[in-house]
């Protein structure tokens, strides 16, 4: 029963009402009821989820583009049943309708030796237990994809990821991972940018050094910047 009561009180915490006014709110401004991160990297210290970095406390950078928000993940091993790495976020009562976010493999400068020619990560995201956008498996050498996830009436939103083959340098990243009380995201999820590389994902090459400068920005809109025109993207609802 103290069990019960404490899982209960975890489920019922409530976002500050900054949040819960808002129109719009970034994932990683928002109280998270759970998190897990990669647990046991080999000769390193464990890698929770971060806020607005990536993994190694650097901007986030998909493919060369720059995101001023989002979160920064590492795949884990995953027992069957369950996910390995996730945040859960209560949105019970708040009104919000659309999750949106742009994913991909997170480049760094500072995790030098990684080999991203081995990075695969597959994107999920889920409203109380369901599945309700499953990207294909990311490389390092894909572009952002834009994910567009109806949450109408959720109550526990979970993002989390997959591994592939193996957790060799899966570095993921949400960028300006975010909920909105509309399903007209405007200026919030921009869908008129194309991405510039700025690493070199050559076969066996070192590429752990992007370039300092971003060659596209995604920054955070204030509320007000916001437009009326609907972005274009395929959100990929599983069966």
């Amino acid at each position: 029963l103290k069990a019960s009561l404490e899982k209960a009180s975890i489920v019922t915490t409530t976002q500050p009402p900054e949040i819960a006014g808002a129109e719009y709110a970034y994932i990683s401004d928002m109280v998270w009821i759970d998190s897990a991160g990669h647990t046991d990297p080999p000769g390193g210290a464990p890698l929770p989820v971060t806020r607005d970095t990536n993994l190694y406390g650097e901007e986030i950078h998909i493919w060369g583009e720059y995101y001023e928000k989002g979160l920064g993940m590492h795949a884990e091993e995953m027992s069957e049943g369950e996910d390995g790495t996730y945040v859960d976020i209560n949105i019970e009562g708040l009104g919000f309708r659309t999750f949106a976010a742009y994913v991909g493999i997170a480049e760094s400068a500072i995790a030098a030796g990684l080999n991203y020619n081995m990075s695969s990560v597959t994107f999920v995201v889920k409203v109380d237990g369901k599945e309700v956008v499953r990207t294909e498996e990311k490389l390092y050498i894909d572009e952002p994809e834009l994910i567009i996830a109806d949450i109408t009436g959720g109550k526990i939103l979970r993002l989390c990821i997959e591994p592939g083959e193996s957790i060799n340098s899966d570095l993921a990243a949400w960028g300006n991972a975010l909920v909105s009380k509309s399903t007209d995201l405007g200026d919030l999820i921009p869908d008129d940018t194309t991405p510039e590389p700025s690493l070199s994902p050559t076969q066996g090459a070192d590429v752990s050094t992007p370039t300092q400068q971003p060659s596209q920005t995604s920054s955070a809109p204030t509320a007000s910047s916001a437009k009326t025109s609907s972005p274009t993207a395929s959100s990929k609802a599983s069966p």
